[in-house]
């Protein structure tokens, strides 16, 4: 396996370089890395490694720019020791993510999981692999909204559902606290994840934790209580039950 490692402390890069000598993988360091412009320049100058160990802070910026510039599809394990940047790593070609200082066990457990995947798919199906990660991570993490002359975050995992009232869209969190939207619930409904909201009505874009309730509706169909509640009825169309029965399956 040819590894390349983008490291600017030269302590941490020779580290990194005795630990993957001890993983019991045929490993062969090409070359260490300790700039983006440097990172830049081999890359563009070299043929692809099977895998890249990256640094996030480097001397010069963060190595997130070396993606923004030229393409690099080899799967990369990002290490840092900083831990807010996990879901930014998984926007390009990040299989995983290991925080500083790195351990014998957690590095050979990345090596594994990226042999297993080569075993598992051809190259082709691995990019793709990749590209539906970077694209499931795409979504919303949170929210920036402005409450009068001060502005605060809302973490997506505390939005309960989105609804409509009219030309408004008011986002309503699990603690029931409410907040308009400069959004519609069609723009709304493109940036949140598929897999934990659903456009259960024209009036809401809800998730699945604030699903209380399922009850069958006449006419085939369902009627749902919301928490937190809501006055007006919340029903799923016949033609949408199928599709939001699968969905609370995980199925779609």
């Amino acid at each position: 396996m040819k590894v390349v490692i983008v490291e600017d402390e030269l302590p941490a890069a020779r580290r990194l370089k005795s630990l993957l000598e001890n993983t019991g993988h045929d490993i062969q360091v090409l070359t260490v890395l300790d700039s983006v412009s440097s990172a830049k320049t081999w890359f563009t100058s070299n043929a692809p490694p099977d895998l890249i160990f990256l640094d996030i802070h480097l001397s010069d910026g963060y190595s997130f720019d070396i993606f923004d510039q030229i393409p690099v599809k080899t799967p990369v394990i990002f290490t840092t020791a900083y831990d807010q940047y996990a879901l930014k790593a998984f926007e390009v070609n990040s299989i995983d993510y290991l925080l500083k200082p790195i351990d014998q066990d957690k590095l050979s457990k990345s090596l594994n999981k990226l042999q297993q995947l080569h075993q598992e798919l051809n190259w082709q199906d691995l990019q793709q692999f990749l590209h539906t990660i970077k694209e499931k991570n795409n979504y919303k993490n949170r929210f920036l909204i402005k409450v009068k002359d001060q502005f605060l975050t809302v973490d997506i995992a505390q939005v309960a559902y989105f609804k409509a009232m009219g030309k408004l869209v008011v986002m309503v969190t699990h603690e029931n606290r409410n907040f308009p939207m400069d959004l519609t619930l069609e723009e709304l409904e493109s940036q949140v994840d598929p897999a934990r909201f659903f456009r259960i009505n024209r009036q809401v874009l809800g998730s699945f934790d604030s699903i209380q309730k399922i009850h069958n509706f006449f006419n085939g169909k369902l009627k749902l209580k919301l928490k937190p509640d809501l006055k007006d009825e919340v029903l799923v169309s016949r033609d949408k039950a199928p599709v939001f029965k699968s969905w609370l399956e995980g199925n779609t």
